[in-house]
């Protein structure tokens, strides 16, 4: 009797101990909740509306520089060898503002727009609770306040909602050929190549940020200035760039040291007067190179990595003087970028010549900054265009990658040197971080022409390339309808395959 006796007390003790765990477990729930809305009231709503064009690099944290090991060669034949003296080099690449004073016999640049942005949210009226109440239900979308309402920003299809948006669009190779400089040159021994570059001038200049890769070195002296296949050119090319808007200048080439030292120093002495100017891949000192370079916009920190697989002439004794494709540099600089940035981009230079499709060294690598976690991927050095894919990394993360933009501006001699494209990005942050949600591969055409009696280059969207240009240009087969066939040809023939979202 005593055994059946204590059962109830047993049984009455039970559902105390049940009741004092919810207890508890419920004041560390409120205390949470509690702790989480005094930091978004301290911290305040986020400042959306920050930032402006082309703002000046943050050059902040440092890495410890990495021994270069296996680099490849120079692919055989992938230029033909010509004379330095003769105004049509043999396969080669180059490029740089809009001149209103033109010459007559110069095409006047058409007139552009530049589309608005898609609406990426759906919204709906928010309830009449307090904002501070209604901050731990964000994570289902987010709430955006205005003057005199509260909205809440639905995620359209389950993707996700940005608080903000930059667009960056990237040009390929920016050759220097000797028959380019002409183009450039004034007659009185000074150059100006703003012409080269009329066509894109707007489009750059709207676009958020804009890149272009700096194929050919500057140098100072112009006794010194060569042709392919060693090339060095005035710096009257990079004052072209800057004044066209281009923020962001990729530098390591296999070209970048044709004239060795002295060419990279003189080169980063010329950026240097451009310090809202972004330039990458190449360094004139240890400490320089210790500097990740981060782009600020719209209060979005962007890290730009830029590494080429070698270089035509010997590798420098101070390996720090450019940035080689190293698996033990890459993934130390993509991790320092990580912690310093809120996305990181990496522009390799890489693969084979006249190709259009990607080499298995550009798909190894791809992967591997895929697996990295960089957030987009833009490849040159081919002087062909080729597609873009999206790659998944090892954590299921998605990676666009443009495996090659081909040549922007050069005198090569195939009309596949002649056809490039234009990335165009668009990097997107929520509460979340930042990502790319949107991407699109749009060709360009170089056009050159002999048929005023001197060299004319100009880079365009293929769209604005006329019958008339093509009527002069000196490379064969580059007729309007035979240069969109090569563009579909090359990224396959469904349009989609240019465009993604994410």
């Amino acid at each position: 009797m005593e055994h059946e006796e204590q059962r109830p007390q047993r049984r009455s003790r039970q559902p105390k101990q049940v009741r004092g765990s919810l207890i508890a477990f419920g004041g560390l729930l409120l205390l949470a909740i509690l702790v989480f809305l005094i930091v978004k009231l301290v911290q305040g709503p986020p400042d959306v509306t920050a930032g402006m064009k082309r703002p000046a690099p943050a050059a902040v944290e440092t890495l410890s520089p990495a021994p270069v090991t296996g680099h490849p060669a120079q692919e055989a034949g992938t230029e033909a060898p010509a004379a330095s003296t003769d105004p049509v080099p043999s396969d080669t690449t180059g490029a740089a503002t809009v001149d209103s004073t033109a010459p007559e016999n110069t095409p006047s640049a058409p007139a552009t727009t530049t589309p608005a942005k898609a609406e990426a949210t759906q919204t709906i009226t928010a309830n009449s609770l307090p904002e501070q109440l209604l901050l731990p239900l964000t994570m289902a979308g987010s709430w955006l306040k205005t003057e005199d309402r509260l909205y809440f920003a639905q995620p359209a299809e389950g993707k996700r909602v940005p608080e903000v948006t930059v667009d960056l669009m990237c040009v390929g190779d920016n050759l220097m050929h000797s028959t380019v400089l002409k183009a450039g040159e004034k007659g009185d021994g000074t150059y100006d190549f703003h012409a080269l570059y009329k066509y894109i001038k707007d489009e750059v200049q709207a676009t958020d940020l804009a890149c272009i890769n700096q194929e050919t070195i500057f140098i100072n002296d112009p006794k010194e200035y060569t042709n392919y296949p060693i090339f060095g050119g005035p710096v009257d090319v990079g004052v072209a760039v800057a004044d066209t808007g281009f923020d962001i200048i990729t530098q390591a080439t296999n070209h970048c040291y044709d004239k060795f030292s002295r060419g990279i120093r003189d080169t980063m002495a010329f950026w240097r007067q451009y310090p809202e100017i972004c330039d990458v891949g190449i360094h004139d000192s240890a400490e320089d190179a210790e500097i990740i370079r981060v782009v600020e916009c719209k209060g979005i920190r962007i890290a730009i990595l830029n590494y080429t697989y070698g270089t035509n002439m010997g590798v420098p004794s101070d390996d720090w003087e450019i940035d080689f494709l190293d698996r033990e540099k890459c993934a130390a600089d993509i991790e320092k970028a990580k912690q310093i940035s809120d996305i990181v981009l990496v522009f390799p230079h890489w693969g084979f010549e006249n190709q259009f499709t990607p080499n298995a060294e550009q798909r190894e690598w791809g992967q591997f900054f895929a697996d990295q976690g960089v957030g987009a991927i833009i490849g040159c050095h081919p002087h062909s265009l080729q597609p873009m894919e999206i790659l998944t990394g090892v954590n299921g993360n998605k990676v666009p990658v443009f495996w090659s933009m081909g040549n922007f501006i050069s005198h090569m001699l195939g009309n596949q040197n002649m056809l490039g494209g234009m990335a165009r990005l668009t990097i997107a942050k929520d509460r979340w971080g930042a990502y790319i949600s949107a991407t699109e591969l749009v060709p360009t055409m170089c056009y050159g022409t002999e048929a005023s009696g001197k060299w004319e280059f100009y880079g365009m969207r293929l769209s604005d390339y006329t019958d008339e240009m093509a009527a002069n240009h000196y490379v064969e087969h580059t007729s309007v309808q035979e240069m969109w066939d090569l563009f579909h040809e090359i990224i396959g023939s469904d349009a989609d395959s240019s465009v993604w979202s994410n």
